[in-house]
């Protein structure tokens, strides 16, 4: 850190010099103290390698998220399809169960006609 009187040492001889030099002095102070701190930021101390390796954890910690959510969306698909599966099974079971039904009515009015035609001629 320079100090106030190597500053006014500098060969201000005239007092308007002088004058100016104290007034940028404190200025100048001021701002070497925010350099030094600047200087002792982690951000500096940490080298590129440091933020490198900082971002691909992330990065891997990102694509694990991403990786589950998809797992698990993928798992709850499948589940909607087993559901979804079952519902047609159900209704092919009915459409199949309705035919085998006409199929009954169509034989018990054939057996009626044919019981009333035999039936018929001995009344």
């Amino acid at each position: 850190m320079v100090s106030l009187a190597v500053w006014v040492g500098l060969g201000a001889t005239k007092g308007g010099d002088r004058e100016d030099l104290f007034r940028i002095a404190p200025f100048l102070v001021g701002m070497n103290q925010r350099i030094d701190l600047i200087g002792k930021s982690p951000l500096l101390k940490n080298g590129p390698e440091y933020f490198v390796r900082a971002f691909e954890r992330g990065g891997e910690g990102m694509m694990a998220t991403a990786v589950q959510q998809l797992e698990l969306e993928s798992r709850e698909f499948r589940r909607h399809l087993l559901q979804l599966r079952h519902l047609t099974q159900g209704a092919r079971d009915r459409r199949l169960q309705n035919i085998y039904l006409w199929f009954a009515r169509a034989i018990g009015l054939i057996v009626g006609i044919v019981a009333t035609l035999i039936a018929a001629p001995s009344l």
